[in-house]
């Protein structure tokens, strides 16, 4: 695809039997879920493993350039 896997998240609608633990809810928008498919080969086989998805969060901040190692983990706190 064009744009996945890759660095776009999508951002929708939550389904009412989904864990509070991945919804994110506000007046607004309701109750929404990000998606996201990773361009790590690695990732993509941990998730096929772990059943299709995990719920995780970031390893770096907003905008700022992924945390690919331990080291850049810890960097970045």
């Amino acid at each position: 695809g064009a744009f996945w896997p890759g660095a776009l998240t999508i951002v929708t609608k939550a389904r009412v039997a989904l864990p509070a633990e991945v919804v994110t809810a506000s007046v607004e928008a309701g109750q929404t879920i990000a998606l996201r498919l990773p361009d790590s080969e690695t990732m993509r086989v941990l998730c096929r493993l772990s059943g299709g998805a995990l719920a995780v969060t970031s390893a770096n901040a907003s905008g700022e350039p992924p945390a690919t190692s331990a080291a850049a983990v810890i960097a970045a706190r």
